[in-house]
């Protein structure tokens, strides 16, 4: 199955599997824990740690994706 629907503050959205984007993937990553967390998997120690290691993979990321994006010059041809 290429879909998966993700619940988001009592909102669904459809997301293409193979066209995921950074942010999408961290978001239902996030919100996969978030489940988790609420229905008493992790301790707050666990919780916090998993904050802290998801924030650093995700500022990671962004910084990563903007050092490879191409760079675009207007009015230069």
């Amino acid at each position: 199955m290429d879909n998966k629907t993700q619940s988001v503050e009592n909102t669904e959205k459809t997301v293409n599997l193979a066209n995921m984007t950074l942010d999408d993937s961290m978001s239902l990553i996030w919100n996969a824990l978030n489940k988790a967390n609420s229905q008493g998997v992790f301790t707050i120690d666990e919780s916090y740690v998993i904050k802290v290691a998801h924030n650093k993979v995700k500022t990671s990321l962004v910084a990563k994706q903007e050092t490879t994006e191409p760079s675009v010059v207007v009015g230069e041809e």
